[in-house]
C-alpha cells in the first residue's frame, strides 16, 4: 500500500510526537512512524523528576500521554520498521516500510539512540531499580550513596564527575589504564576525592535482591575478583543510533550522530532530524522536546516555500 503525506517522522518518541503536534497545527498531514512502541527511551524509564508541569511522573505514563495527545491532535501512528529512505527526482521522499511506501515531502528522523549494553547478569533485570542509562535523571535517587560508573569515554567521564557531586563515592570502572584513557576530562576526575577510579578491571556482575546492592569486579591483568558495595550502576560505555536505512541519501554525521544545523536540517533538502539521534551535547526530555517544535518550523517553511 502507498500513502501520500506532507510530513513523514521517523521515530515516535518525545522530538518525534512533538514535531508532529506542531506540524499538525498547521493543517498538514503527519504521520508518526516507530519500530517499538511510541514513547521511545520513555518506556523504559522510571520516575522522571525534571520534566517541566509534573512533579513527578513515569516514563510509561508519559509516553501513553504522549501517545494520547498525539491521537486526539488525528496525527497518524504507524507500527513498522522503516528499511530505506530515498529522495526522488521529484523532490519527494519514499519512506519504505516493511508493509508501506510512504511518499512525503519533508522527512523528519528522531530515532533517538539505543545504549550499548554490557551483557552481564543483572543488568536486565535490575534496569531502572539501580540499573540506569542516565546519570542526570536518576542520579538525584542516590544522594550520599555508593554508585558506580561504567566506562571510559568523554560520557562515562562526564557523568562520574556529574555525580560525584550527589553521592558519597563514585566507583570508576574502566577497561582502559590511567595511561590510555585519552581525555582532557581526566584531570577532573582524578582531582576529585570521592571518586574512586579502578582502572583497568571491568564488571562481571551486577548483584541484589529487588534492587542493586554491589558488583562484581575483575581486575584485568590479574583476573581477581572484588565485591564492591554500591545502590546503582550507570553504564556509559556508548550508544549508538539507528539510522542505517539513510545509506542511500549520504547524509553527514559525526561519530555517527546526524549533523544538523541550528534549524535541524541535514544537508538533505527536506530532511530534518530531532532529538538524541543528532551531534549535540546534552540529551535530556526536555531538548528533545524544543528540537521537535524547531524541526517541525523549519518542516512548516520547507513546504510553504515549495508552493
Amino acid at each position: 500500500m502507498e500513502k501520500q503525506i506532507d510530513v513523514a517522522i521517523i521515530g515516535g518518541g518525545i522530538a518525534g510526537i512533538t514535531a508532529g503536534l506542531y506540524v499538525k497545527r498547521s493543517n498538514l498531514s503527519v504521520m508518526a512512524i516507530d519500530r517499538n512502541v511510541f514513547g521511545g527511551k520513555l518506556a523504559k524509564l522510571g520516575e522522571i523528576y525534571n520534566y517541566p508541569g509534573f512533579e513527578a511522573i513515569s516514563g510509561p505514563e508519559l509516553a501513553y500521554k504522549l501517545m494520547e495527545q498525539a491521537t486526539k491532535n488525528d496525527i497518524e501512528l504507524e507500527y513498522g520498521s522503516v528499511i530505506n529512505v530515498t529522495k526522488q527526482d521529484d523532490g519527494l521522499f519514499l519512506v519504505e516500510t516493511e508493509e508501506h511506501m510512504i511518499r512525503a515531502k519533508v522527512v523528519i528522523i528522531a530515532t533517538g539512540t539505543i545504549e550499548k549494553q554490557l551483557g552481564i547478569p543483572g543488568e536486565k533485570e535490575f534496569l531502572n531499580r539501580g540499573v540506569s542509562y542516565c546519570a542526570t535523571c536518576d542520579g538525584p535517587l542516590y544522594r550520599n550513596k555508593e554508585v558506580a560508573v561504567v566506562g571510559y569515554l568523554d560520557t562515562a567521564l562526564e557523568e562520574a564527575i556529574y555525580l560525584s557531586g550527589i553521592a558519597q563515592t563514585v566507583h570508576l570502572i574502566s577497561k582502559a589504564s590511567v595511561k590510555e584513557i585519552e581525555s582532557d576530562k581526566l584531570s577532573h576526575v582524578l582531582s576529585r576525592s570521592n571518586i574512586n577510579l579502578i582502572a583497568k578491571s571491568d564488571v562481571m556482575t551486577i548483584k541484589g535482591h529487588d534492587h542493586v546492592e554491589s558488583i562484581i569486579v575483575m581486575d584485568l591483568d590479574t583476573n581477581d575478583e572484588q565485591e564492591i558495595k554500591v545502590s546503582a550502576v550507570f553504564p556509559y560505555i556508548g550508544q549508538k543510533t539507528l539510522t542505517e536505512f539513510l545509506a542511500n541519501l549520504k547524509v553527514e554525521t559525526r561519530n555517527g550522530y546526524l549533523v544538523v544545523n541550528k534549524d535541524m536540517e541535514t544537508n538533505v533538502p527536506g530532511l530534518l532530524a530531532a532529538g538524541d539521534t543528532t551531534d549535540k551535547k546534552l540529551r535530556q526530555l526536555v531538548t528533545a522536546a524544543g528540537d521537535g517544535c524547531i524541526a517541525a518550523t523549519s518542516a512548516i517553511r520547507y513546504i510553504k516555500a515549495k508552493k
